[in-house]
């Protein structure tokens, strides 16, 4: 349903566009990469090596998609953006990056996910205990991962312990952490605020909460698109030069690197 959904707002938003001038570089980033930093740095180091101006938007999919007539290149990561492509709107798809999510929840832990070996074991904790769990309830990469969790432990969690928020990223993640909530985060929103939260990470690492970015050209054929620099922005960000400093980006701030590069980098070295 979510998929259909989905494929319909792109229906409805992308019909009747007609093609237009562009002048500048338009990107729309995922909200999450504007909120954890990194999109800026992507920005200035674009800028400097091609001085090609970028115009960034920072955009969650649902508003994406409807923006997505005005753009040149989007870079996000929802589970079903495959349907942009197959529906011909984008093109190139490119794996990029990746973060993870992270269960978070109060120090106080109510549900006791800190004696838990897994995601699942602590979302079927939360919910036997009722403990207090902020949901975003829209169609986001975040809301749909957490679905996707919770379908897979064949559970529909609904009741006052099960709070939506309707609001984007970062308001989610201050939320949870005013309401003393458990939340499927974003790792790299988190690190950048946690200084600011009263949350404690309790599950990380896992396969199933890897989050793979990709970028994407929009589709020439059906919109103005300046191809010449948005194929140089793709051939940016799969660089191995890139790929080599996403090791590195982040670990001044946070101490770790919250995004891993896709591609296998080795520096002089390590061979």
């Amino acid at each position: 349903m979510k998929k259909l959904i989905f494929l319909l707002l792109v229906v409805l938003t992308i019909s009747g566009c007609a093609k237009r001038e562009k002048e500048d570089l338009t990107v729309i980033f995922g909200t999450r990469l504007g909120d954890s930093g990194i999109a800026f740095f992507i920005q200035e180091e674009f800028e400097k090596r091609y001085g090609i101006k970028i115009k960034p938007r920072y955009r969650c999919m649902e508003m994406a998609v409807k923006e997505i007539k005005e753009a040149d290149v989007l870079v996000h990561a929802h589970p079903n953006i495959k349907i942009l492509e197959e529906e011909g709107w984008v093109m190139g798809r490119k794996p990029v990056m990746e973060s993870q999510w992270v269960l978070v929840g109060p120090p106080s832990d109510p549900a006791g996910v800190g004696n838990t070996k897994n995601i699942f074991e602590a979302l079927r904790k939360i919910y036997k205990c009722k403990a207090p769990f902020l949901s975003r309830g829209d169609l986001s990469c975040q809301n749909t991962k957490e679905k996707q969790l919770w379908e897979n432990l064949r559970i529909k969690p609904e009741g006052e312990w099960y709070v939506i928020s309707q609001l984007s990223n970062l308001p989610s993640l201050r939320m949870a952490s005013q309401m003393e909530c458990y939340y499927l985060a974003d790792e790299p929103t988190f690190l950048a605020e946690r200084d600011f939260l009263h949350l404690k990470v309790f599950i990380k690492g896992e396969d199933i909460l890897k989050d793979r970015w990709e970028v994407m050209i929009i589709n020439p054929e059906n919109f103005s698109v300046n191809y010449r620099k948005a194929k140089k922005f793709v051939e940016f960000l799969t660089s191995p030069d890139f790929q080599q400093r996403l090791k590195e980006w982040g670990k001044d701030r946070f101490g770790v690197a919250p995004y891993s590069p896709v591609f296998q980098v080795k520096t002089a070295e390590e061979g």
